[in-house]
């Protein structure tokens, strides 16, 4: 399952944002979403099912997008496509939608019972534990996010005028 979040109102941290170097806003924000989605991870792991403890130690936070899911790029050209826009606005928004976009995935590695657990089965009744994690700590991460990225933003134009003032 995947929760897509959107937060608004942030006009002046996108400016900033693009005012870095490209690599440098993306470092940024992946430091911020990593850091923020911790406390979703441990809560996680304290609500998981504890058999062998495998299910505890594979969830984690990271960048690296599921095998089977979506590219960012990809879900954007089918929005357009399937909003009836045309392919060539399909592949701008692609375009844009791989060059800008950050992602943090939060759950179990591979492990094959992972599903089983949250959801359940015919034989296994559900026993979540991502979603209550998610929905304990949603409000205090997506809150933070703005005030870490301001952090992090500022660091990153420290270094990177402190790298400027040494070349010189």
């Amino acid at each position: 399952m995947q929760a897509a979040v959107k937060i608004e109102g942030l006009k002046g941290l996108k400016e900033a944002l693009e005012k870095l170097p490209r690599a440098t806003s993306r470092n940024v924000q992946r430091r911020v979403l990593l850091r923020r989605a911790q406390p979703i991870v441990d809560a996680a792991k304290s609500l998981a099912p504890v058999r062998t403890a495998k299910l505890q130690q594979s969830i984690i936070a990271t960048t690296k997008r599921p095998r089977g899911q979506k590219t960012a790029a990809a879900q954007a050209f089918g929005e357009v496509i399937g909003r009836g826009g045309s392919k060539a606005a399909a592949r701008a928004a692609a375009k844009e939608a791989g060059s800008s976009l950050v992602a943090v995935f939060i759950g179990p590695g591979r492990l094959a019972q992972a599903g089983q657990q949250e959801f359940g089965n015919k034989n296994h009744p559900p026993h979540p534990y991502l979603r209550p994690a998610w929905d304990q700590h949603q409000r205090s991460v997506l809150d933070g996010i703005a005030d870490d990225m301001w952090a992090e933003i500022n660091k990153a134009a420290a270094r990177l005028a402190k790298k400027a003032a040494r070349a010189k």
